[in-house]
């Protein structure tokens, strides 16, 4: 038995990668906006973050521009001798002390999401098989 579209596509039409990408995009630009009318909290926003990073990977063109940049950076911390040897593991375990120990604003958690999603998927081991999990639902959801 074949099945011509997803359950998804079915019920709402096709949306793609990069059409996720503009949802989550606008969710979280609009959402984390301080007179949004059903605003984000620091939470669900750091959770929308690193959901929207995660598909911006996956859906490349100009949704991937974010992680090249935060890749870049990451990789400078890779090359410099005066913090010995910081491996990306260390950075993860940091942005996770990060967001839980500060009180950001909805939209700082949420860029603390993005950069977190391509900081778990340079990590590897578990923080990779968040972002590929993810990931993968994310691209359930878009077909």
């Amino acid at each position: 038995m074949n099945l011509a579209a997803s359950t998804g596509a079915a019920a709402i039409g096709s949306i793609g990668a990069g059409g996720a990408a503009l949802i989550l995009a606008t969710w979280f630009w609009l959402g984390t906006r301080k007179k949004a009318k059903n605003g984000l909290g620091a939470t669900p926003a750091l959770s929308l973050g690193l959901i929207a990073g995660t598909v911006w990977m996956g859906a490349g063109q100009i949704w991937g521009v974010p992680d090249d940049l935060i890749s870049r950076v990451l990789s400078s911390t890779q090359k410099t001798e005066s913090l010995g040897v910081v491996g990306y593991g260390a950075i993860s375990i940091v942005l996770v002390i990060v967001a839980y120990c500060l009180n950001f604003k909805p939209r700082a958690m949420g860029y603390l999401g993005i950069i977190m999603a391509t900081t778990f998927s340079l990590t590897g081991g578990l923080w990779a098989t968040v972002t590929a999990t993810i990931a993968d639902i994310a691209t359930g959801l878009a077909s």
